[in-house]
């Protein structure tokens, strides 16, 4: 039985993991930092169903918004249907200590199963241990984490950052300076981007990383962290992103790339 129900668990959970990846524009849940929303009031495990709970590190950016969006839609959609018995969604602000008290919580509440946007690719694994030695399964996605005891739904991050890196240096012919604009520090995702723009980058003499700013994946950040760090920097000649600076940053470099933006809706109008 406690294989069976371990297995219905994981259906439901990776159901409504890979739904966040079509990323739809429900209406907004206007949560703010710490904050959490759930599916109402029923009993974590009435009548032999479930409880998922979603935990966020992050709520900054429109790409998580829609996120929490997408899985609130489909969980709500999956408990109506009688899947699930609740769900709940929790944000955290961006840092590893509180999505860590937030997770403890939910172990206590005795939630089902848990899905994970980490802050961090390791800070979590302990209480993901804590998480699976409770017989809670955990399912990380995004920004993944290293516990062997998550369930890991992934891209090839890395892979993304080299075909980004191999278009610049075509488009710059081998020579030129490029400026990095990063996303949330510490995560799988931002993580895996520069692991293959760099990869690429110094197999090339003639490229040289003039800076690099972290956006938060946020267009506004972005656009301030550039724009204070510019004049400190000669000519540049293009800039790397992770599809969230926009048009705006091509009024300071002359070659705006950002292969990741591109990608992104070819996949929507693909789904």
């Amino acid at each position: 039985m406690k294989l069976k129900k371990f297995s219905v668990v994981l259906g439901v959970v990776c159901t409504l993991t890979l739904a966040l990846t079509a990323c739809g524009t429900a209406g907004s849940l206007g949560n703010s930092s710490g904050s959490n929303s759930s599916g109402g009031s029923s009993s974590n495990k009435s009548s032999g169903k479930f409880t998922i709970a979603l935990s966020n590190s992050y709520i900054g950016n429109s790409w998580r918004t829609q996120m929490v969006n997408s899985f609130t839609q489909a969980a709500q959609q999956a408990k109506t249907q009688g899947e699930i018995a609740n769900f709940e969604v929790v944000n955290a602000d961006n840092t590893a200590s509180q999505q860590i008290s937030q997770i403890n919580d939910m172990i206590l509440k005795g939630v089902s199963a848990i899905v994970i946007d980490s802050a961090s690719t390791t800070a979590l694994n302990g209480v993901i241990a804590k998480a699976h030695a409770a017989g809670i399964p955990v399912i990380s996605f995004d920004s993944v984490v290293t516990s062997p005891d998550a369930y890991k739904v992934n891209y090839d991050y890395v892979g993304m950052g080299e075909d980004e890196a191999k278009y610049i240096v075509q488009r710059l012919n081998g020579k030129g300076n490029v400026l990095i604009s990063r996303g949330v520090a510490g995560t799988s995702v931002d993580n895996g981007f520069y692991q293959g723009e760099m990869d690429v980058f110094k197999k090339y003499s003639g490229i040289r990383i003039v800076g690099q700013v972290y956006s938060n994946w946020t267009e506004t950040t972005a656009q301030s962290a550039v724009a204070s760090l510019l004049p400190s920097l000669p000519k540049v000649d293009a800039v790397a992103t992770e599809g969230e600076t926009g048009m705006a940053l091509h009024r300071h470099s002359q070659q705006l790339v950002s292969l990741n933006q591109l990608l992104s809706w070819e996949i929507v109008e693909m789904s």
